[in-house]
């Protein structure tokens, strides 16, 4: 069965006059509404297959300015992937009252909201990021009227049964955009108050859907491999980072077989960008990829990128690595100069800075790391106010 609701008609019939239907204006206030809070169970919830757990999650609702008084008719929906999620049985594809596995919160039952309408079983694709949903589940919640203010607001809970065992377990679940979303499939999805005034809801989980199983522990946004000197430069980035612990960097000369060849360590939780580098003192022909694991033993891994750096003869070297309270430095030159010792964090932090007078040949320096936290370095010649070489050294 499938269902195309004008939202007009879905407003509470016995609260309003056929002139106010006919007089629905829309307000400038606009209201938001997301999928969140999902929590997921790996057991089989009748422990009799097909599926092998289940997950949970809440459609919240606020406005983005002035509270919106009496808001007494929503109309709203989410969709599904059907390969990797299901309805729990019993949960039927009823057309009117509240489906078994979506439960109302107390403040919408004590205003006597009811779904008039629903549809849970229509076929429809909808694509949100990079991910296609085959399923939706749309209705309407009529009741005597609540207030949606700036805090987020939870409507009801949402309950459906996974089916895989990869991650996402559940596949992924997605609101429906309302008029204003980006994109906007269903501009008759909205809210309205008693006096038939109609407000705009966009969708805060569109493009961005909810992962509906075990969470990733990292989320990449980027990987770069490139030369630098006399070393491979492989830097990263996240957008977050969930129960993180470290990050390994793996080498290949055939994309078959992986060696670690650098450890860094993991911001662990984060919902900000983070930036991570890590200078691998060879060149020649490889390909590199930087796996994470989390504390959980959980891990995630970037895409594969190749680099062909050639060698040059290097001029400076240091000693120990691993190294705890000192580095000693070995730096060539040619002849008489200065030049700039700098150490640097995995996010290109200036940590330590030494200026050095060289004589021609060889020269030893050392240099006072006892108060670095335990992590991964760079040390950077910089000579003319460029950098020269970067080597790379673990503190412990």
């Amino acid at each position: 069965m499938s269902m195309n609701f004008n939202f007009t008609r879905l407003t509470k019939l016995s609260s309003l006059s056929l002139m106010m239907l006919f007089a629905v204006c829309t307000q400038a206030q606009t209201l938001e509404w997301r999928l969140t809070n999902l929590s997921y169970s790996s057991v089989d919830p009748d422990a009799a297959g097909p599926a092998k757990g289940s997950f949970t999650f809440e459609l919240q609702i606020r406005s983005t300015g002035a509270t919106a008084t009496g808001i007494n008719a929503i109309s709203t929906g989410w969709s599904y992937d059907s390969t990797k999620a299901m309805l729990p049985t019993g949960a039927l594809c009823i057309s009117t009252g509240t489906p078994t596995n979506v439960v109302l919160t107390t403040e919408l039952t004590n205003s006597f909201f009811t779904f008039g309408n629903v549809n849970q079983c229509g076929s429809f694709t909808q694509t949100a990021g990079s991910v296609t949903l085959n399923k939706r589940v749309i209705g309407t919640l009529d009741g005597t009227g609540i207030d949606i203010s700036s805090s987020w607001k939870t409507l009801f809970t949402v309950t459906m049964w996974s089916t895989d065992i990869n991650t996402p377990e559940g596949g992924y679940v997605a609101i429906n955009s309302g008029v204003g979303g980006s994109p906007s499939p269903f501009d008759t999805y909205a809210a309205a108050d008693a006096a038939a005034n109609e407000y705009t809801v966009n969708s805060l989980t569109y493009s961005t859907p909810l992962a509906a199983g075990t969470t990733l522990p990292v989320a990449f946004s980027g990987f770069n491999v490139s030369c630098r000197g006399n070393a491979t430069l492989i830097a990263w980035a996240t957008e977050s980072e969930l129960n993180s612990s470290y990050f390994s960097i793996e080498k290949s000369l055939n994309g078959r077989e992986w060696t670690a060849v650098g450890r860094i360590n993991a911001a662990g939780n984060s919902q900000s960008r983070k930036f991570y580098q890590y200078l691998y003192p060879q060149t020649g022909k490889a390909m590199f990829r930087v796996k994470e694991y989390d504390f959980d033993g959980k891990t995630t891994q970037t895409e594969i990128a190749s680099a062909n750096c050639e060698s040059s003869n290097p001029t400076t070297s240091l000693f120990p690595n691993p190294a705890k309270d000192i580095i000693k430095v070995s730096i060539s030159s040619q002849s008489s100069e200065r030049v700039q010792l700098q150490i640097t964090d995995a996010e290109g932090r200036k940590l330590r800075n030494k200026s050095v007078s060289l004589i021609a040949g060889t020269n030893q320096v050392e240099m006072n790391v006892s108060g670095l936290a335990d992590g991964n370095y760079l040390l950077q010649v910089i000579r003319a106010q460029t950098v020269s070489e970067s080597i790379p050294f673990i503190k412990n």
